[in-house]
C-alpha cells in the first residue's frame, strides 16, 4: 500500500500497489491504515512540514484457531 501523508503526519489517502488477491483484504488494509497509522510530520529540505508518502505492506495470515 502507499499512503499519502499530510504535513501533520496523518494519512489522507491510501492506494493498493500490490493486491493481496482479495478485494476484501485490500480494502481492510487501507481501512486499518487510514484509521490507525500515524507518522512524524514529513519535512522538506528547509525543515518545514510538507506532504509526503509512505509505502509498506501488511501480511494477512489465517489461523486454525476458532
Amino acid at each position: 500500500m502507499r499512503l499519502k501523508i499530510d504535513p501533520n503526519g496523518m494519512p489522507r489517502a491510501c492506494a493498493i500497489v500490490a493486491s493481496s488477491g482479495s478485494v476484501s483484504l485490500d480494502n481492510a488494509t487501507c481501512d486499518l491504515a487510514m484509521r490507525r497509522a500515524r507518522f512524524a510530520p514529513p519535512l522538506g529540505a528547509d525543515g518545514e512540514a510538507v506532504w509526503g508518502s509512505w509505502t509498506g505492506a501488511i501480511r494477512w495470515q489465517l489461523t486454525d484457531e476458532f
